[in-house]
């Protein structure tokens, strides 16, 4: 049976603040209880669940880690609930509890080789995607593009640009950068194909990478995707955040297999995702 991630004692709150409208940004700081190391460092595209200070709050809220430390990590995160509504007032030196990174995250070698990388983050799902370019940046010498898109305030551009060769921008309301969705720029804005896109790594809503994985497989450009979907226990067993994909080797041919987002994923390879819709 496959049991919880164990807990780590708490984590402490170096900083949380608003970096767009309803858009947040934390640092914490991990700690291990009497001095013991606390949980390992996460890699891109895994996820970390905080235990909130708020009693009546019994689930952990997950979250993808948006950049890490040898001594801590950065999440953000946007207000859409009580929980996180709550998180937003958190001050410097509030504890909480965080699990250990779970889930399985990019795989980068699979992408080692190639000449040009990109990544398509839409909204919030352009967070994962930065610790995922500077490993990307350490890890390989391929050109490194990032398109972000956003409904109005982007945020993080920034951050990718200290990391990648290129960062380009699209807001659904034209406010900042290219009028459109990301999608939209990658296909048809300014510097499209620009950076050879050989190899395509993305995060985003259900809709975008739907599409996105359909543009992909017609350009013949290898794709690995981290869907976001809610979960509830973050381990496996409440089965609230499955999804459904191609049979693997050994798994029957044809048929559709059900996976749970949480221990199974959140990435999966384009190719192997039923989009439904």
């Amino acid at each position: 049976m496959r049991r919880a991630p164990v807990a780590a004692p708490e984590a402490v709150v170096v900083s949380n603040g608003e970096i767009a409208r309803g858009v947040y940004r934390l640092d914490l700081e991990l700690a291990g209880r009497g001095g013991a190391a606390g949980p390992p460092r996460p890699r891109p595209g895994q996820f970390m669940a905080l235990r909130l200070r708020e009693r009546e709050m019994l689930l952990p809220r997950p979250f993808s880690v948006c950049d890490a430390s040898e001594r801590g990590i950065t999440l953000v995160y946007g207000v859409v609930g009580a929980g996180t509504r709550a998180m937003s007032g958190y001050e410097a030196g509030s504890r909480l509890r965080v699990s250990a990174p779970s889930g399985n995250g990019f795989d980068i070698g699979a992408a080692e080789g190639y000449g040009g990388i990109t990544l398509v983050g839409g909204g919030l799902g352009a967070a994962p995607l930065l610790l995922l370019a500077k490993e990307l940046r350490r890890r390989t010498g391929a050109a490194l593009r990032a398109v972000l898109g956003f409904r109005s305030e982007p945020f993080l551009v920034d951050a990718f640009a200290a990391c990648c060769d290129a960062v380009l921008v699209a807001t659904e309301d034209g406010s900042r950068g290219y009028r459109g969705t990301a999608l939209d720029l990658l296909k048809d804005g300014p510097g499209a194909g620009g950076a050879g896109g050989e190899y395509y790594f993305a995060c985003g809503p259900a809709p975008m990478l739907r599409s996105l994985s359909r543009f992909a497989g017609g350009q013949g450009i290898p794709l690995q995707l981290s869907l976001e979907e809610r979960m509830g226990c973050g381990y496996g067993a409440c089965l609230g955040c499955v999804c459904k994909t191609a049979a693997r080797a050994g798994e029957g041919a044809g048929a559709a297999v059900s996976r749970r987002v949480c221990v199974d994923g959140p990435v999966f390879f384009g190719d192997e995702v039923i989009w439904y819709a």
